[in-house]
């Protein structure tokens, strides 16, 4: 079945995820982690292979791919696919803690530091000069400033 979001609905939402400017925070609480769809008899779409490629490696991918398996959330951390696991009495104050750690930085570096990543995911072109330069179009900013200024207090800066 298609959707008015082309062939690929899921890519696209993921992609969305992923173009989204400020920092995402998924909190998944006791999930399993795979893509059984070849049990099903297709495959998965392209798009979405891609990304899963290019974010564990081809032996990670033909283990959920073409096996089919399904990891548990430890096993899912020590393949790549997440970052972080906890107890679940340790929960909502690992996703608070996960948040304040996000919002103590600056937004300006965070969508930066997304930006750069996403690039180096999507492409494994050489990093240009003008990509580099770009990087430093936060040197003009007020949130630079206040930044250095607390660095240089050795307070703990709130950047927003």
């Amino acid at each position: 079945m298609l959707s008015a979001l082309g062939p690929e609905p899921r890519t696209y939402r993921l992609n969305a995820i992923a173009d989204c400017p400020v920092p995402i925070v998924a909190a998944i609480q006791g999930a399993r982690f795979g893509a059984p769809v070849g049990r099903m008899g297709f495959p998965l779409a392209l798009g979405e292979t891609e990304g899963l490629f290019r974010l564990v490696g081809p032996s990670v991918s033909a283990e959920l791919l073409i096996e089919g398996r399904l990891f548990d959330a430890r096993t899912a951390r020590e393949k790549g696919l997440v970052t972080r696991v906890v107890e679940a009495e340790d929960f909502e104050a690992a996703i608070a803690e996960t948040v304040e750690n996000i919002c103590a930085s600056g937004i300006l570096a965070a969508r930066s530091h997304k930006r750069q990543i996403r690039r180096l995911m999507r492409d494994a072109a050489p990093v240009t000069s003008a990509e580099r330069m770009e990087v430093y179009g936060f040197a003009e900013s007020d949130e630079y400033r206040r930044g250095v200024e607390a660095f240089l207090a050795k307070a703990t800066r709130r950047a927003r």
